[in-house]
């Protein structure tokens, strides 16, 4: 509605490699991304979302901290992210900081735990963000894994994480800003919608997490989470106790 096919066409013209691809009608993201991975035809996928600016030696910065660490680690299972600064209008406001942006780098069901906000706080890997928006990975890896899945409306780059991690994957970071990242709103970026889809993401992975006795931590630490961004706090208390006295329980 916003002119966006009128100008991409105009790209078109002037960069011929660009090619625009039109869904029939409204998907969502994770389904577009899907359709994505199966006409790229290059080795490595990158992400760019609307609302943000990436850093013109992004994608060399990425493609070099990727394949060291490939060469170091023996390794082609890896996601790398990086540093964002993120912006309000025109003033930042803060950096956020990417997940294994120097070493120790975590790697496995330990990401897993800690996407799924079961994961003990005494170890240490250097911890951090991860995101679509600074996400730079093998195509192949991403296919192997069975691309986003499409049923999630918010958080599908977190749901493939958590497959990725209980897969072995390393998670790493260029620890540059290599995005601006700026904060819109809508109707589809509310905290309600990210609490929705990390409640769907528990239990999605509810096998993996009953094995070890920590679905109800896991649900009880994300309501925490919710009730603490919404600065409700005594509700964010009364779940982040009952997550203590859970883990207590089962330990």
């Amino acid at each position: 509605t916003d002119g966006t096919k009128k100008i991409l066409l105009q790209y078109k013209k002037k960069y011929s490699k660009i090619k625009i691809i039109m869904n029939k009608k409204n998907y969502n993201c994770a389904y577009s991304l899907n359709v994505m991975h199966k006409e790229a035809k290059g080795e490595f996928i990158v992400y760019f979302d609307d609302d943000d600016y990436s850093k013109p030696d992004r994608i060399s910065k990425q493609l070099n901290r990727l394949l060291s660490y490939e060469i170091e680690h023996k390794t082609q299972n890896v996601f790398v992210y990086g540093n964002r600064n993120i912006k309000n209008g025109n003033n930042q406001k803060k950096i956020m900081y990417g997940i294994g942006r120097r070493s120790p780098e975590p790697r496995g069901s330990l990401v897993a735990d800690y996407l799924l906000k079961v994961k003990n706080n005494n170890d240490d890997y250097i911890w951090g963000e991860i995101g679509r928006c600074t996400m730079f990975a093998r195509l192949n890896s991403i296919k192997l894994l069975g691309n986003f899945d499409k049923n999630f409306y918010r958080g599908a780059e977190i749901e493939l994480a958590v497959r990725a991690a209980l897969k072995g994957f390393y998670f790493i970071s260029v620890n540059e800003n290599i995005i601006d990242y700026y904060i819109t709103t809508g109707s589809h970026k509310t905290l309600k919608k990210d609490l929705d889809c990390r409640i769907q993401l528990i239990k999605k992975h509810h096998k993996y997490l009953k094995q070890n006795s920590l679905y109800l931590a896991s649900f009880f630490s994300t309501n925490a989470w919710y009730w603490h961004q919404k600065k409700v706090r005594i509700f964010g208390w009364f779940f982040r106790i009952l997550y203590y006295l859970f883990k207590l329980k089962i330990k």
